[in-house]
């Protein structure tokens, strides 16, 4: 086999992308870490990513001008046009800086095994607090499926499905980690599969922004509906950037 692999031309036909970066690497994470932050975000500062988003993936600015009856359209063109020719790196770089003066605790390199997808949870350490100051949110952020099963026989419905001060419920937490094992067993006690949190979101708006995809087929599998919108009028496949889940998402 490899006499005939000898180059990179022969690896990307093959499907490996040889030319990726670590800035290639950071820049994504960042738009992957983006959803989490649209409800704080205004106009300017959207079109702002959107722009430096454009400039990074595709150059520069190479589509017509919408017309005068398009205003969204035209707002987005003209934040990418104005970049006029900055270099792809430049604007990847901006959009990084952007993301990261947004949330200071973003995380340029991945904190989990496989370099992927950043979780809600991944800001809310519970390794160094003792057993007896664990809730049961601090458990399902451990996935400790049998702890959670423990202390769930004490919960009630209602309890269940309340969202807690972060505006989440057990539903979400568990779907932010894709623990498919815990949100089984919360499915069982009564969880509303398509319980909305204080943005709007579902378990599986979670779990497609957290790329899990195998807690994606399990849900869907339940019953979750794939049509709900958030605050900001985005479905599950709308904050999915993995191809798989968004071809699992798409009607």
């Amino acid at each position: 086999m490899a006499e005939f692999v000898d180059n990179f031309s022969d690896l990307k036909e093959l499907g490996v992308d040889c030319d990726v970066t670590e800035l290639d690497q950071t820049f994504e994470r960042a738009a992957d870490h983006l959803p989490r932050l649209l409800s704080n975000l205004d106009d300017q500062i959207l079109l702002t990513l959107y722009a430096y988003y454009k400039q990074g993936k595709e150059g520069v600015c190479n589509t017509a001008k919408p017309s005068w009856f398009d205003f969204k359209g035209r707002s987005k063109w003209e934040a990418w046009n104005k970049l006029k020719n900055m270099s792809q790196e430049e604007a990847k770089t901006l959009y990084v800086e952007t993301i990261k003066k947004i949330d200071p605790n973003f995380e340029c390199k991945s904190t989990k095994e496989k370099d992927s997808w950043v979780c809600v949870s991944t800001l809310q350490n519970t390794r160094d607090l003792v057993d007896d100051d664990k809730t049961i949110v601090d458990y399902v952020k451990e996935g400790n499926r049998e702890k959670v099963q423990e202390l769930l026989k004490t919960k009630t419905t209602d309890y269940i499905n309340k969202l807690d001060e972060n505006g989440m419920s057990l539903m979400h937490w568990a779907s932010d980690m894709g623990s498919v094992d815990i949100i089984s067993d919360l499915l069982g006690l009564g969880a509303d599969i398509n319980m909305q949190d204080s943005d709007g979101q579902t378990a599986l708006h979670y779990s497609s922004s957290c790329g899990h995809l195998e807690c994606v087929r399990f849900l869907l599998s339940r019953g979750a509906l794939l049509n709900i919108e958030d605050n900001d009028g985005l479905s599950p496949v709308d904050v999915a950037n993995d191809r798989n889940i968004k071809e699992l998402l798409i009607f």
